[in-house]
């Protein structure tokens, strides 16, 4: 009996040191499972607004629709349309019960060039935006003296040429159709339209020499269009087609609405964001778990108001007071708290337009699971629940007030990132 009693006392304290160590350890994964997240997100982010761009070597602005704010959608391609909403901040509750993403976040929709594609374009002064049937000059699989045979090609020649350009617009399966990714026309002063091909003819390498060169004829027939927020422009020859161009969109937004106890996600789209279809849509991928927060604060080139001199930076804390981008400036109405998108040319372009954005400081939050009641009464931060609750909440970001108290552990984190291609200039 003895020596079952001091078995029992053994047990029992090895297993009570077992069960306490078993905590201890979830719990510090949970410190430093959000701590890993966000610093993942950020890197992943910093990686798009970093590069963002427009391949618009021509305009004087730079770039300009390396971000997107606002773009129209209409029925007519010669009309502005319906304006539409790319880019966020802090979703209102009306939006996020609509699906758009989680109440409070921001969503950023940027252009990224993914490879240096700029094909001359046939094109006639006065022509509008969309013309039924137009062609390229697109010669990069037709034969010529010493040229290789490029990847993905047996041979040079025109069926080598039609597949190369298909490849470089990104050609893919709609339905039963073979459509381009939305790309972006530019002309000889930089004016720029969206533009995209839903039928692709055979190339004809023999018309390379012709006049106009006719080597890669498409059809652009659709029912809806996307436009620039001030209408198509009138374009000035010679136009160019930037075929590198692809736009993505990141929001946060809840895996299960329904179950607040599922995990927020960083998603991204390729595309830009659709508040017609994007809610929720199924057009964005979760990139990271436990991502419940993302921020975006807008840097400007050049104070945007006269009287705050050496203000540079929009749409930043603390909540309380924060520092927004306003309604109307300059006479042009600046909805929603993003920037304008410059309309075309001889209109009033705000100082807080999105062309005037030299870069972009991104704040990322992330939480930990839920851990279990056992594991989350080892701590360090207090030996009462209401001590330890009081300061387990969702940081404040930029202008976002900070979240009530709760069972997770979270981390922020923020960085600067400069569009390159802006401060370099084209």
């Amino acid at each position: 009996m003895v020596s079952l009693a001091i078995l029992v006392i053994v047990m029992t304290v090895t297993l009570s040191l077992l069960f306490a160590m078993k905590s201890f350890a979830e719990r510090q994964q949970s410190k430093t499972a959000p701590r890993q997240t966000a610093r993942r997100a950020v890197d992943y982010l910093a990686y798009y607004v970093g590069g963002a761009a427009d391949m618009n070597t021509q305009n004087t602005s730079n770039n300009p629709n390396a971000v997107v704010t606002w773009y129209g959608k209409s029925s007519d391609p010669a009309l502005t349309g319906t304006l539409k909403q790319a880019s966020y901040n802090n979703l209102t509750s009306t939006q996020a019960t609509a699906g758009l993403g989680e109440l409070n976040t921001d969503v950023l929709t940027l252009a990224i060039p993914v490879n240096g594609e700029r094909v001359a374009a046939n094109w006639t002064a006065g022509t509008g935006q969309y013309p039924a049937a137009m062609s390229f000059n697109y010669t990069a699989g037709c034969p010529a003296t010493g040229k290789a045979v490029p990847a993905g090609c047996t041979s040079l020649g025109d069926a080598c040429n039609a597949t190369l350009f298909q490849q470089a617009t990104g050609a893919h399966l709609e339905g039963a159709n073979t459509v381009s990714e939305l790309l972006t026309l530019s002309d000889s002063v930089g004016q720029w339209a969206y533009y995209r091909v839903t039928g692709y003819g055979s190339s004809d390498c023999s018309k390379s020499t012709a006049d106009p060169p006719a080597v890669m004829p498409v059809t652009t027939t659709l029912t809806s269009y996307v436009n620039p927020p001030g209408g198509q422009p009138s374009f000035t020859p010679p136009v160019t087609l930037n075929a590198g161009i692809r736009y993505v969109s990141f929001r946060v937004r809840r895996q299960n609405p329904a179950d607040t106890e599922s995990p927020l996600n960083l998603e991204q789209k390729q595309g830009l964001f659709d508040p017609d279809t994007d809610n929720p849509g199924t057009a964005f991928s979760q990139i990271l778990e436990d991502v419940e927060d993302f921020q975006v604060a807008w840097l400007y080139n050049r104070a945007p108001l006269a009287a705050s001199p050496n203000v540079f930076v929009y749409n930043v804390g603390p909540a309380a007071s924060a520092l927004r981008i306003p309604a109307t400036e300059g006479g042009v109405t600046l909805t929603g708290a993003v920037p304008s998108q410059a309309g075309p040319a001889g209109v009033t372009v705000s100082a807080f337009d999105v062309t005037n954005v030299a870069g972009i400081r991104l704040t990322v939050v992330a939480r930990s699971r839920p851990l279990r009641f056992s594991a989350s009464k080892i701590s360090i931060r207090g030996t009462s629940t209401a001590a330890r609750s009081a300061i387990n909440f969702r940081p404040e970001a930029e202008d976002r007030t900070q979240g009530d108290p709760d069972g997770f552990d979270h981390h922020r984190v923020t960085t600067t990132m400069l569009i390159r291609n802006r401060m370099l200039g084209n």
